[in-house]
């Protein structure tokens, strides 16, 4: 697991998000890094690595946000951790429900649409995402570990 380096041990996930995303991780692994951080999970790097492709949308298409693939690629390693029988199931009401919280806030699951026409050349863009970054990391550690499910 990489550290944050900076961090406190009293960081809100959301905080170690940000730090994260302000050392050029994209949203997804931002996300992924700092769920497994905060909460001392085990996170194969490999998968942190995969991530980079979440960049922008999938791939800068627009689709998908990155952090919301990443809070779901969190549930399942989290799920993993606290269960000694992995639960399928489990796993995907967890996520569907998180869908959902992360739709009401943002009014949308597209990047494009979250992006608000910010394009990615545009200065504030960074800006605009390292917040939704931040957000659903803490929305994300809020939902799992404040008894939301």
């Amino acid at each position: 697991m990489r550290s944050n380096g900076g961090c406190k041990a009293t960081a809100s996930a959301g905080e170690i998000a940000a730090g994260y995303f302000d050392r050029d991780y994209n949203c997804a692994q931002s996300v992924l890094l700092a769920i497994s951080e905060k909460r001392r999970i085990r996170l194969p790097m490999e998968m942190v690595d995969a991530c980079a492709a979440l960049t922008g949308g999938l791939g800068k298409s627009g689709c998908t946000c990155g952090a919301l693939v990443g809070a779901s690629l969190a549930i399942g390693l989290v799920e993993k951790e606290r269960r000694i029988l992995y639960r399928k199931r489990r796993i995907v009401d967890a996520t569907a429900g998180f869908h959902d919280l992360f739709q009401r806030r943002f009014r949308s699951t597209c990047c494009r649409v979250i992006r608000g026409g910010l394009d990615y050349d545009d200065p504030g863009l960074k800006d605009h995402c390292g917040r939704v970054t931040s957000s659903t990391a803490q929305m994300l550690d809020d939902y799992l570990f404040g008894g939301q499910i």
